[in-house]
Order: C-alpha cells, then sequence, then structure tokens
C-alpha cells in the first residue's frame, strides 16, 4: 500500500503504523482472512499531519484468489488509538527560567496532566512538519500576573497575564513568539463632577497611537483575533447618604469575553459580537427614596454626527454609551455618560464614572496532541467497500484497475480515522470535546488466529442443531452453530457410521464395527 495525499477532509492519522489484510468470501458470504504479504505495513509519517491521506492497495499478477473466492474486501489496524487535542491562543514566557506558561481554558485543562508528553501539532510558525514533542513540567491554577518579573513586549511594556490554569513547558523545540501588542490597556479612567445636573462622561481609548516617526499624532486599530479576551469593567456612582438632599446610587458591570471570529478593530468586535445587548447585565443599588424606577438602565446611542464629541445623552437614569472617532487622526473612543451630581461641593454629591478595559489579544493557536494509547492488537476494521473476483481465472477487480495478467489490481481504499483540517489539527471527536462522540475506522471488526485452520472429515461424528422449546415459542432446530461445538464423537477406530434411526429417548449409531446407543436428550 502507499500512503498519499488526497483532496477530501477524511483522513488516516499521521505518526501510525497502519496494517493492511485482505478477506475474502465464497458465494455464500462465508469468510477467511489472509492477509497481504509482504508490503502489507504502510508508516504514516508526522510530516502528512498537513495533508487529507488515504492508502492505496496493489494487488500484483501473481497474487490470485482462492478457488472458492467469490468477493474480497479489506480490513485494517492501527498500532495506535485513542488521544487528545490541546489548543491554546495565550502563552508567557518566564525570563528568569526561560520557561514558557500555556493558558489552559475550559476543557483544555482536563486534557493535561502533570508529566505528560505532548506532541506538538502547530506552533507560532505554522503547522509542523516533523515529530515534535513536549513535557509537561507543572500545571496548577495562577492568579493575575503571576510571574515575579513579568514579560516585556516590543516596546519594554509590561505584558499582562490573567488568571487562569496553565501548564509549564520547556520550550526548545518549537516556536512561541508573542505577537505585537499582545495585552491593551490604559488602566482606570474615571471622571468625577459636582454641581447640580453636571453628568460625568469618560472616554476610553480603543485604539493605539502610530508608532510612525512619519505620521505624529495618528493612531491605527489592533486587531482582534478570534479567542482573544476582553475584560470590561464600568462603575457608576453617587454616593449620597444621611443629610443629603438626593439619594446614592451605584452601577456596577464585570464583563468577561471572548470573541467569538477575527475583527478589525474594537468597534468592530462590539457590533459583531452584539456587546451592546449586555450592558444591562451590572448590578445596581440605591439608598434614600430612589427617583428613577426602575433605578438604572444602559443604552448603547448611535449619534447623529459621529465626529461630535459631546454628543452623547446625559440622563439622570441612564448610562449612554456611544463610539467616537477624530476623523483627522483616527483617534476612537469608547465614552459612557453617568447620572447627575448633587448640589454642592461635597465628595458625597459628587457623581463619577470609571472605565477598565482589558485586552488580551490571541496569538497563533498553539496545537498539541496527547500521546495515543496502544491499539488492541489483532483486532482488524473492515471496510464497507466489496470488489467482485473473477473466478474462472481468480484475478481480483479494482475501482481504480483491474487485475490482469501483467497488471496488478490496483484499489483506493475508504478507511479513514480522523479529520484533517491542513493546519496541523487531526480531530476524531466531535469538537475535540473530551465527552464528544468519536469514530474508528470502522463498526465491524474481526480478529486473528494462529491456528491453523484445515478442512476435516468427520466420519464418526453426530451434529446437533439448537433447541426447541414449544412453552417459550423457541425454535432453533435449523441452527447449527460449528462455534459451540456442536459434536457428539464417536471412536472412529470402529469405522464410520453407515445409519442413524431415532428411537423413543436416544438415537441408534450403526458404526461400521460397532452399535451404539446415544442419548438424543442428553
Amino acid at each position: 500500500g502507499s500512503f498519499s495525499g488526497i483532496g477530501n477532509p477524511k483522513s488516516l492519522h499521521s505518526d501510525r503504523d497502519y496494517e493492511l489484510g485482505i478477506v475474502y468470501m465464497d458465494e455464500f458470504n462465508r469468510s477467511s482472512t489472509a492477509l497481504v504479504s509482504p508490503n502489507n505495513t504502510v508508516h504514516a509519517g508526522c510530516s502528512v499531519a498537513l495533508l487529507q491521506n488515504s492508502i492505496q492497495a496493489t494487488i500484483p499478477p501473481a497474487q490470485l484468489a482462492p478457488k472458492w473466492a467469490a468477493r474480497y474486501k479489506f480490513v485494517l489496524k492501527s498500532n495506535k488509538e485513542g488521544y487528545n487535542t490541546i489548543y491554546t491562543n495565550f502563552y508567557f514566557e518566564d525570563p528568569t527560567t526561560s520557561a514558557t506558561y500555556f493558558l489552559l481554558e475550559g476543557e483544555n485543562a482536563r486534557k493535561v496532566e502533570e508529566g505528560d508528553r505532548l506532541r506538538v501539532k502547530a506552533d507560532t510558525s505554522g503547522p509542523t512538519t516533523r515529530c515534535q514533542y513536549a513535557t509537561v513540567l507543572q500545571k496548577q491554577a495562577e492568579t493575575e500576573n503571576f510571574l515575579e518579573i513579568p514579560p516585556v513586549d516590543e516596546n519594554g511594556n509590561d505584558i499582562l497575564i490573567p488568571a487562569g490554569t496553565y501548564m509549564k513547558i520547556l520550550a526548545n523545540d518549537f516556536q512561541t513568539i508573542t505577537s505585537d501588542n499582545p495585552t491593551v490597556q490604559f488602566g482606570r479612567i474615571g471622571v468625577c463632577v459636582g454641581g447640580s445636573s453636571n453628568h460625568p462622561i469618560v472616554r476610553y481609548p480603543v485604539n493605539l497611537e502610530n508608532p510612525d516617526p512619519a505620521n505624529p499624532g495618528t493612531y491605527i486599530d489592533y486587531t482582534i483575533p478570534a479567542g482573544s479576551r476582553i475584560q470590561i469593567e464600568a462603575e457608576f456612582k453617587r454616593r449620597g447618604g444621611p443629610g443629603n438632599q438626593c439619594d446614592g446610587r451605584r452601577y456596577n458591570l464585570l464583563l468577561n469575553l471572548v470573541a467569538s471570529r477575527d475583527y478589525d478593530n474594537f468597534k468592530e468586535w462590539w457590533d459583531g459580537d452584539n456587546i451592546q445587548s449586555r450592558l444591562n447585565s451590572g448590578t445596581a443599588s440605591v439608598s434614600g427614596s430612589p427617583d428613577c424606577d426602575p433605578p438604572y438602565f444602559a443604552n448603547y446611542y448611535t449619534p447623529t454626527v459621529t465626529n461630535d464629541l459631546n454628543d452623547i445623552p446625559l440622563e439622570t437614569c441612564t448610562y449612554n454609551w456611544r463610539f467616537y472617532e477624530d476623523p483627522s487622526t483616527n483617534q476612537k473612543f469608547l465614552m459612557a455618560s453617568g447620572t447627575n451630581a448633587c448640589s454642592g461641593s461635597s465628595s458625597r454629591k459628587k457623581a463619577c464614572a470609571i472605565l477598565n478595559i482589558k485586552v488580551f489579544r490571541a496569538d497563533n493557536t498553539i496545537v498539541f496532541e496527547t500521546e495515543p494509547e496502544e491499539a488492541t492488537p489483532d483486532l482488524w476494521y473492515e471496510s464497507a467497500d466489496v470488489f467482485n473476483i473473477d473466478k474462472t481465472t481468480g484475478r481480483h477487480e479494482g475501482n481504480v484497475q483491474n487485475q490482469t495478467a501483467t497488471s496488478s489490481a490496483i484499489i483506493q481504499t475508504d478507511f479513514f480515522n480522523c479529520f484533517s483540517y491542513g493546519n496541523g489539527v487531526e480531530s476524531f471527536k466531535i469538537r475535540d470535546s473530551l465527552i464528544g462522540g468519536e469514530f474508528s475506522l470502522g463498526e465491524r471488526t474481526t480478529s486473528t488466529s494462529e491456528v491453523e485452520f484445515k478442512q476435516a472429515h468427520r466420519f464418526a461424528d453426530l451434529t446437533y442443531s439448537g433447541v426447541y422449546n414449544d412453552e417459550s415459542n423457541v425454535n432453533k432446530l435449523n441452527e447449527f452453530n460449528l462455534g459451540l461445538l456442536n459434536f457428539k464423537p464417536c471412536e472412529d477406530i470402529y469405522g464410520p457410521i453407515e445409519k442413524l434411526h431415532g428411537r423413543e429417548t436416544d438415537i441408534l449409531v450403526l458404526q461400521e464395527d460397532k452399535i451404539s446407543y446415544v442419548l438424543a436428550g442428553k
């Protein structure tokens, strides 16, 4: 057989040995297994993980089918089976140890244990084309910014590290180069105002200053790749309290979001993932006699003139949000207006609006695969395709080329045990989930035996069928299951059985040199 790329996502997994066999069947579909020899083993190397692969079998002209065979099919077994695929978009190098910490989100954290040896399927340079492995040195939950010496970006700024479950690996055999601006944040930005009917308006930057010295004072967007994590923290408050003529108000909003796909800028992500629908998911509290019913709610405002920096509603009971873009510099803000302040200069009467946005931009996805288990020995999976045999010549028919006196039969087999996506990922479970449905090489299986089977002439034996029971309506008189060893042997030294005669409770057996009685019910 040969291993080659084909234009189909159904594929045979890389880094496996596959052994191919043939099942010959007679006209009654009874079968006997015979392995193709000597070149019946195919090795799939790590380099073919990028391809969609199948096995093409070749039966040479000299290899003819048994005389009794009418059809044949292929069987296949693999030397390995069962594995899990692990994805991670966030990784941070510890400057003190040169170890890399990979964030494990969702089920990925349950797929890995300390000491596991993982195969690297894709790194920051793309899919791997050779066998690359890494060992998990540590796995544990970490707090935010847990490294004593934080890593820095290309501008020398500290890179923020989100909290979560991390696995620690020495990435010596693969690349983990972080992209520009792995994290974007401007810290907490707040505005507080006093005086009756004044409203705080906070403007939070959502793009970056252009580092190109040829374009000073301009701004550029940063992309939000799929899988990026965005944390939005908003607080609107007016303390109020005893002795004040206005009530106290507070609204807190905390959103931990994940980008569903790639976006070119912050506003495109906001609109594409419909973030405005979540602005009312915060918690509100009041003190004193509230003059809002309901106390507070949020509103995403679309201005009539987008480049008007002050075009945002100022309302007592509504927190308004909108985006602003300076058309001359491309500077962009996410704006939010809070409730009004009370009359007076006391800090209790001031109204404040505070925003803090953290964007953890997902780098190129790194893909790992756990080591597979050893497959069950001598367990073969049958193909669904059945091919005919010319009973006159014993030659095999194929779906690519038929066998002749000078030409080989060529058969493109239909075996597959994963889906290959061309990016190093080879999946055999739905969503690569631990509980996702999985599939194998086939539904029907067969096994091999070291016993050599030959034709036997049982001239002094009786064979019997299954039982008949009229009370339970069971009738197996027409079933002769040889697997149950349904034989009553007589002594063959007295020659073959010449005649049988049924009696009331037994069978009269006449051999050539002996007469015997066999109890029928026993």
